[in-house]
């Protein structure tokens, strides 16, 4: 269980696969989830993404996994359907 109280910032820290991207990524709604998380009340998975990414980011350690390598995940997946 955790709780996080409002206007403070956090930093989830950790070694490699402790789960850090997971877990913000399920937070974020962009891989699902088991359990119940919720913001403001409400359940995440009730929240659209595009409303949840307006009060928390993802930054990764190198931007080029941000920027560059999701678009050509992306246009692995859809360029030659």
């Amino acid at each position: 269980s955790l709780q996080l109280k409002k206007g403070l910032i956090y930093a989830i820290v950790g070694p490699n696969g402790a789960g850090k991207t997971t877990l913000l990524q399920s937070f974020l709604n962009l891989i699902p989830s088991n359990g119940n998380m919720c913001y403001l009340d409400k359940n995440i998975s009730d929240i659209p993404t595009y409303n949840l990414a307006k009060d928390f980011g993802l930054i990764f350690q190198n931007p080029n996994h941000q920027i560059f390598e999701c678009f050509l995940r992306l246009l692995d997946l859809y360029a030659f359907e």
